[in-house]
């Protein structure tokens, strides 16, 4: 009866350990809990591309039909792009002012609808950080997956929020966007 009490006693205190131990793991480790990392540098600043990054534009209409929703690519260009940061409305977000100049448009499919996009000034972005990736979003649609450092954003631009009679999607290749702190 005495060894049962024991064993009783024991593992209730066991429980209590364990379950004390989970709840300041939880609250120690924000992963746990859904809540964003810290960033792990200072974003704000102005950011620039050294050399310009090619963007693809693609469209669902290839050779006056539609591809069944299949985006091809049907013209690429070159963008010196620059962002400004600032805060945003929390510490895991900021905001961004991008504009760009575009040069060296080639189409690059006979026959496949394509409007050569003018220099945007400055559109604006958010952008949800945590630790050393941002996601950059126009409105509740991600068009850009990055990751930083203090010095450097690299990433790809993927933004299919563009429309018009077809399907319009403007990209770069994975890590074809690369923006310097200036």
């Amino acid at each position: 009866m005495l060894l049962a009490l024991i064993i009783g006693v024991t593992v209730v205190a066991v429980a209590g350990v364990l379950i004390a131990a989970g709840s300041w793991f939880s609250q120690s480790n924000p992963g746990q809990t859904g809540t964003p990392l810290s960033s792990a540098a200072d974003l704000t600043g102005t950011w620039e591309t050294s050399f310009p990054a090619t963007y693809y534009y693609s469209t669902d209409d290839i050779s006056n039909g539609i591809n069944g929703g299949t985006f091809n690519d049907v013209a690429s260009e070159s963008r010196q792009v620059t962002w400004t940061i600032t805060q945003g409305a929390s510490a895991n977000t900021v905001d961004i002012v991008q504009n760009y100049t575009s040069s060296n448009t080639q189409q690059l499919v006979d026959g496949g609808l394509y409007t050569p996009q003018p220099n945007w000034p400055d559109v604006n972005y958010t952008g949800e950080i945590s630790s050393s990736s941002l996601t950059v979003k126009s409105g509740n649609s991600n068009v850009g997956y990055f990751t930083f450092t203090s010095s450097n954003i690299s990433g790809a631009w993927d933004d299919d929020s563009l429309s018009g009679l077809y399907g319009e999607h403007v990209r770069t290749d994975a890590n074809g966007l690369i923006l310097t702190k200036q």
